[in-house]
Order: structure tokens, then C-alpha cells, then sequence
């Protein structure tokens, strides 16, 4: 019985086998199938807690994957679970340094976002960044993506001065080490221009952002939700700098993208309608810009008893 029982352990924790299946749950992700990867990491992680010592850092490891890939199923609570026991686990076996310690907790950062517990969202991202500068040079891109984490958690705090302080930073790095089309270099500048327009510093977010735009419109789809963002945020510095053509331009490209992917009641959409509205009625389009908020605040009430707050915005406006 004990031969067969060893036969069996080994078979399990067969180093090809679990690498072959680790391998697949990273296929099925990639192919958006999380469901699927869920169960296999599941019965790999039974396999581990089974026949591995309490505190093994494999099964912490396996831990972080499955509550990574709960995440994606909107599973938040059993993620939780997961890498907060992985966390203490890395703590006693790697230390709080560690790659596998500061992918747990990035991954609970994402949990806490969801959850809407953004100062415990700030809080574990803070510590990712500390350890990335301990372990990495200031111009690392695991450095560069903490940062670019914790200023988005930042900004949605409110801390907009915080959060600008490291999109700078991040802008800095990106245009030090990569060429003036990467991606990665374009999007921190849209982001940059987006915080700087929450601080009021229109004209400056707005060459920003159009050089974003610009740059990424050669590479993404015209209807690729960062695209899409941008052209928000260009919009809104236009309006705010008096600029209403160009406001109207932006706008009205928005609206015509956004409904071809995401359909006329889509919340997005009607923001974009509202804002063009607006700018109707600055331009002196008073009969277009009233009809835009009319279809606008009907669509906000259909189906949705009492006032809210966005119905309350666009009812302001056609008063």
C-alpha cells in the first residue's frame, strides 16, 4: 500500500507533468478562457497542498496564479483569500523582496481595487514599489509599471499633485530608454496629459495628449478603448481652453466610434453626447445642443427610477 501510494505521489508531481500543465492554464488565459484555467489550477494547487510541506513556496506560488486568474472572473472574495495566505506564506519562506512576493501583492492590489478599498490598494502598491527601487535600478520597467500602478490608485484618491509627481517620473524613464514611438513611451504621455488636466493645466495636457493620440493612431485601432479615453480627455481640454470646434471634432468622433462598438446607450457614449452638447451650445447651436441633451437625459431615464447624479448634470444644462 505504501509502494502504491508513493507510485502515486510521484506520478502526480511528476516535474513534466506539472510544468505541461502549468503551461496550459497560461494557454487558456492567453486565450481568454479563465474558467478553464481556474479548474486546472485548482486541482494542481490540490496536488501540491497534498503532497507538499505546509509552507512550500510552490504552493504559495500556485496560490498567487489562481487568485490572479479569480480576479478575471470577478471571483474577489476567494482571491483575497488565496494571496493573502500566499503573502504570509513568501514572507517566512522568500522573504519581502521577492518576485513571487511582490506578484501577490500587486495581485491583492487589483483585488482591493475592485473592491473599491482604494487606500488598501495604495497602501500594497506603495510596498511593491519600495521593494522593486530595493531590488532594481530606478529605471527598471518593473520600477516603471509600480509606479504607473500606484499613480493611477493615486489619482483615483484624489491625491492628483501625488499622482502627477510619478507619471512624470514614469514619462522621464520611458523617454530616456525607449525609441520615440514605443508604445509604452506614447501612452505615458497620454496618461501624464490626463493628470495635468485634472490640475487645471489645460494647455499643457492638451499638446500631450495630441502627441498620444497622434503616435498610438498609427499603431491601435481607431476604437481601442485607450484611444478612445484620450480623445476624451483631448476633447475636454479643448472645451476648457475654448477651443469648441476642435472640441466638436474630437467629440463627435468619439460618438461615432463608441457607438459602432459599444451601441448608443452605452454610459460612454452618452457622456461624449452630453459634452457635445455643451459645446453646441457654447458654439451658439442652441436647437442641436438641446436635442443632444433631450435624447441624452432620456436615455438616462429609461428604465431607472429617480434622479441620479448624472441626469441631474444634463437636466442642469437644458434648464
Amino acid at each position: 500500500r505504501l509502494s502504491a501510494f508513493r507510485a502515486r505521489a510521484m506520478h502526480e508531481l511528476d516535474p513534466a507533468r506539472q510544468e505541461g500543465d502549468t503551461n496550459r492554464a497560461i494557454t487558456l488565459k492567453l486565450a481568454g478562457d479563465f474558467q478553464r484555467a481556474a479548474s486546472l489550477e485548482r486541482n494542481l494547487l490540490e496536488l501540491r497542498e497534498r503532497h507538499l510541506e505546509a509552507g512550500d513556496a510552490n504552493i504559495d506560488a500556485l496560490r498567487t496564479n489562481l487568485g490572479a486568474t479569480l480576479i478575471r472572473l470577478g471571483k474577489l472574495d476567494e482571491a483575497q483569500v488565496l494571496l493573502e495566505k500566499a503573502i504570509s506564506g513568501f514572507e517566512v519562506s522568500l522573504g519581502r523582496d521577492h518576485e513571487f512576493m511582490q506578484n501577490a501583492l500587486a495581485a491583492l492590489a487589483v483585488v482591493m481595487k475592485n473592491k473599491g478599498e482604494l487606500q488598501a490598494a495604495r497602501d500594497l502598491e506603495a510596498r511593491v514599489l519600495e521593494a522593486r527601487l530595493r531590488t532594481f535600478p530606478d529605471d527598471h520597467q518593473a520600477v516603471t509599471f509600480a509606479r504607473e500602478n500606484l499613480a493611477n490608485t493615486m489619482a483615483r484618491l484624489g491625491d492628483i499633485p501625488g499622482s502627477r509627481e510619478l507619471r512624470e517620473k514614469v514619462l522621464a524613464v520611458r523617454a530616456s530608454t525607449l525609441a520615440e514611438n514605443h508604445p509604452q513611451l506614447l501612452q505615458a504621455r497620454g496618461n501624464l496629459g490626463a493628470t495635468l488636466l485634472l490640475e487645471h493645466r489645460y494647455a499643457e495636457g492638451r499638446e500631450l495628449l495630441k502627441e498620444a493620440i497622434e503616435g498610438l493612431g498609427r499603431i491601435l485601432s481607431p476604437e481601442h478603448p485607450f484611444l478612445l479615453d484620450q480623445r476624451a480627455n483631448l476633447a475636454i481640454a479643448c472645451a476648457r481652453l475654448a477651443d469648441y470646434p476642435a472640441a466638436r471634432e474630437a467629440l463627435e468622433q468619439i460618438i461615432e466610434l463608441r457607438e459602432q462598438v459599444f451601441g448608443p446607450d452605452d454610459y460612454g457614449t452618452l457622456v461624449a453626447r452630453e459634452q457635445l452638447g455643451h459645446v453646441l451650445h457654447q458654439l451658439g447651436e442652441l436647437e442641436p445642443a438641446r436635442r443632444q441633451l433631450e435624447e441624452v437625459l432620456a436615455a438616462l431615464a429609461d428604465g431607472d427610477p429617480g434622479d441620479v447624479p448624472e441626469r441631474l448634470v444634463v437636466r442642469e444644462h437644458l434648464l
